[in-house]
């Protein structure tokens, strides 16, 4: 089932205008900038009346809170009222955790819309006033991905893990990290459980979504951090993010294959009772192939349920350890 419901028929709802914008980074001192300055002003256009930019240092080595404080200072906003939060983490926490960090700072500087976009320069902010105007009638808008410029393995392995995705979640996930939603949608994200896989848990959740179309960037400089082993980290994290989900895949290969065996077994015993014909060695030996499938399946389902179960009940990760957060207004 696809997770983007249809939000056209919705009734038009008033377009909110304060707006934080949260952006994790680890070691993007010679990329922050230039992502600051295309962000501010693609948001030129759009109908704000306030912006926060919440970036999380997660604890870089490169100076990028420094760098950000000062390509922000260099900034115009042509009237808009705009101030820029740098949350500094003491340890590396991982991108999702960083995320998160940056939302619960979102969450107290009442803000109508959330956004999250990474700092490497490969989300095209010039679609942000399209997305905030599609939140005027629903909750989460999701960037999915156009064209991409990442290499033709990576394409190829990417295109494997939403087959999969699809497969197991029952859902595809088109998009990453960058997505907006309205500021109540927070509860949910940060009260629960951490969640491992943004987009996988914006999905799940009960609001009407929307996604629009962007191209996927190159980075702007230096080397891209989402590699094949992190892409299969990813897809990792968005399949524990869905547990149910195994639930049901499981349930299904239990199933069908229980269905086959008994059917398989029916028409040999059928075969032996009914008829003279003789039966074939490769239908008694398939018939026990696919019960002892249907054994394992059930088993593997009975598994499923139980580490599901653990990780719904898993003990939240405690909040990444601060150093402080530095807060930058804007000029005029």
């Amino acid at each position: 089932m696809d997770p983007i419901s249809d939000a056209g028929g919705a009734p038009e709802r008033a377009v909110p205008t304060r707006l934080a914008v949260v952006i994790p980074m680890r070691d993007e001192a010679q990329n922050i900038g230039p992502v600051l300055e295309s962000l501010t002003g693609a948001l030129r256009r759009a109908p704000l009346s306030g912006l926060e930019a919440v970036l999380v240092d997660d604890a870089s080595n490169d100076g990028s809170a420094r760098a950000a404080r000062e390509s922000w200072a260099r900034l115009s906003f042509g009237g808009l009222p705009a101030r820029l939060h740098v949350v500094r983490l003491a340890e590396n926490v991982g991108h999702q955790r960083a995320l998160a960090a940056g939302f619960r700072r979102a969450r107290g500087l009442g803000v109508d819309l959330i956004f999250a976009m990474d700092a490497d320069g490969q989300d095209d902010p010039s679609v942000l006033p399209e997305m905030i105007a599609r939140l005027s009638n629903c909750d989460v808008v999701f960037a999915e991905r156009g064209a991409r410029a990442e290499s033709l393995p990576w394409r190829a392995g990417y295109g494997i893990y939403r087959v999969f995705l699809r497969a197991v979640l029952g859902a595809d996930l088109p998009y990453g990290n960058f997505c907006g939603f309205r500021a109540e949608k927070l509860g949910p994200l940060l009260d629960g459980r951490p969640f491992r896989h943004l987009a996988a848990e914006l999905s799940r959740l009960p609001a009407r979504k929307d996604r629009v179309t962007a191209a996927r960037l190159p980075r702007l400089a230096g080397k891209p951090k989402m590699g094949l082993g992190a892409l299969i980290d990813h897809g990792v994290a968005a399949l524990t993010s869905r547990p149910d989900a195994w639930v049901r895949l499981f349930s299904r290969v239990a199933l069908l294959t229980a269905a086959a065996a008994l059917g398989g077994g029916a028409t040999v015993v059928g075969i032996r009772l009914f008829t003279r014909l003789a039966i074939p060695g490769w239908a008694s030996t398939t018939t026990l192939i696919l019960g002892l499938i249907a054994f394992q399946a059930v088993g593997f389902l009975a598994l499923s349920a139980f580490l599901a179960a653990i990780l719904e009940a898993v003990s939240p990760a405690p909040a990444p350890r601060e150093q402080g957060t530095d807060v930058d207004q804007g000029r005029p």
